[in-house]
């Protein structure tokens, strides 16, 4: 069955939600950390042949928000999801939770059993104090970007390293971990997601670390059926633990058989519960997808105050929004609205892929209520931009900033390689565009190369197909046709050739904040004819 992705909003956060399956009772599913719920993708499409199943991001994992609190804690966590299934579902739910996923679920169930019918975890995480300690200690070091791009290439072996040893940073013949090593692509999805939240994931491991599983289970008065798989690390301590409290059933397994085993105990729990009417999520988030010939967008809105002009920003691809968000100021004076591709066109027609992208942005338009916006965009988005300004009079201006392009003897190889080799070749092609041409040598610090570089990691792969489609656009000729309605900020020299002889106003090199380039256009738009 198709997997499809929204967004929830549950006091006050955005929760990015998988789904699959239109029948039968509720199913709430929480991931593992620190990845997404992209990793239970595969039960999703089995499980929603039965159920109706409701796989959320943690949030400060994935897509969902990070949590406005500081600590982070499993009842924290709990309290949220509960409040999200309360107002999905309405009633008792199935909950199934992978390790760190495992604790929330079976907190859920100690807050509010009569929200929880059941509840199934795999890899059920139990550490003694000494363990808590020294892996709230050691097990997240910093993230800290290197100028030669180490710390990308430390990270894949850190996130590989924990299918070797567990914990990873403890080697010794008692903490060789029994499972096999997955695929490079497997690995590479898994840190793209903890590159891209890696100011938030470590406080979801401390919320798992913190918890006091072994006391948890004790207290849980619903059925919960605990499945043991034998290549699993966290399977070794369960045993003994679960004898404490008769309402727990375990199901050892194997890493073959464990989604035929899970199906199993979820569809014997749901017996004599009632099936509910398909569950309908609402649309109000201020954070939405919009898709279109091949385009995914997620599109984010920023509320502002003072009732200007909205602005549009397409942010540099491959980093998106996450990358350039930090350089926002701290007051809005209108409202932004964050444009990430999510994924791009195949080899079709390019011009037919720019007008779906301009059928898109209208779509995106017309869902927040805009009938004018400015448009900022980044780098070699000016190709896309220039063109969907001209076919929009909605767009009543464009911005270009930071105009450099990648130099052509950066083409980007996207093959996965095995030692993560291939995330170096990601920085550089980063760090050389962001340094400009010989001929106009620009500097970009290693602060804001870290967080595109961070937030990039996740779309490498497209890179090709971006180079293919912008390569389709001459942007000279499209800025001739706007004149007026085209700015430049910060252009560099690949832009300022291209533009050249154009009626495109060049607003020079607005220095502007450190690293905030956003930050001085949104400034630029406003003082542009008072708007």
């Amino acid at each position: 069955m198709a997997v499809s992705s929204s967004f929830v909003v549950q006091d006050g956060v955005h929760l990015h939600v998988r789904r699959c399956g239109e029948r039968g009772v509720p199913l709430v599913m929480l991931h593992q950390a620190p990845t997404s719920a992209r990793v239970l993708e595969s039960r999703l499409e089995r499980f929603g042949a039965d159920f109706q199943c409701i796989a959320p991001d943690i949030p400060g994992l994935g897509r969902s928000d990070a949590l406005d609190t500081d600590p982070v804690t499993i009842e924290k966590l709990a309290a949220l999801f509960n409040g999200m299934l309360e107002k999905l579902a309405g009633g008792p739910a199935l909950l199934y939770g992978s390790h760190t996923g495992a604790l929330v679920v079976t907190e859920m169930a100690i807050q509010r059993p009569d929200l929880a019918a059941a509840v199934v975890t795999n890899g059920y995480p139990i550490y003694t104090a000494e363990e808590s300690a020294q892996r709230l200690a050691t097990y997240f070091p910093a993230l800290e970007p290197n100028w030669d791009g180490s710390h990308l290439v430390w990270l894949w072996y850190r996130y590989r390293e924990q299918f070797v040893y567990w914990p990873w940073n403890t080697k010794d013949p008692g903490t060789r971990a029994h499972c096999a090593l997955p695929s490079p692509e497997y690995l590479h999805k898994g840190v793209a997601e903890i590159a891209a939240r890696h100011d938030s994931y470590a406080r979801v491991y401390a919320a798992a670390f913190g918890y006091d599983a072994p006391a948890a289970l004790t207290r849980i008065s619903v059925p919960m059926h605990l499945v043991v798989e034998h290549e699993d690390s966290l399977s070794l301590k369960i045993g003994h633990v679960a004898e404490a409290n008769a309402s727990l059933a375990l199901h050892p397994c194997t890493e073959a058989d464990v989604e035929a085993v899970e199906h199993e105990i979820l569809i014997e729990a749901a017996a004599g519960i009632s099936a509910r009417g398909p569950i309908s999520i609402s649309t109000a988030a201020e954070t939405r997808y919009f898709s279109g010939e091949g385009w995914r967008i997620i599109a984010r809105r920023l509320r502002g105050t003072g009732g200007r002009r909205p602005v549009v920003v397409l942010p540099p691809f491959p980093a998106g929004s996450v990358a350039i968000e930090p350089e926002l100021p701290r007051a809005l004076d209108r409202d932004v609205i964050l444009l990430d591709l999510d994924k791009l066109p195949g080899n079709g027609d390019a011009q037919a892929a720019l007008e779906a992208l301009g059928e898109v942005l209208a779509g995106v338009l017309d869902v927040y209520g805009v009938a004018s916006a400015d448009l900022v965009v980044h780098d070699e988005a000016r190709a896309l931009a220039l063109p969907l300004a001209r076919a929009s009079s909605r767009i009543a201006r464009v911005l270009v900033v930071e105009a450099a392009s990648a130099p052509p003897s950066m083409a980007f190889d996207p093959r996965l390689c095995a030692s993560g080799g291939h995330l170096l070749r990601l920085w550089d092609r980063l760090r050389f565009k962001g340094l400009g041409a010989s001929e106009r040598p620009r500097h970009e610090s290693l602060e804001r190369l870290g967080r595109l570089a961070w937030s990039a990691i996740g779309a490498a792969e497209q890179i090709p197909a971006w180079d293919r489609l912008i390569g389709n656009f001459a942007a000279a000729a499209d800025g001739e046709l706007l004149g007026e309605r085209i700015m430049l900020l910060k252009a560099g020299v690949h832009a300022r050739e291209a533009l050249a002889g154009s009626s495109v106003r060049d607003l020079g090199f607005e220095p502007g904040p450190p690293n905030r380039p956003l930050a001085a256009a949104l400034r630029m738009l406003s003082q542009e004819q008072g708007s």
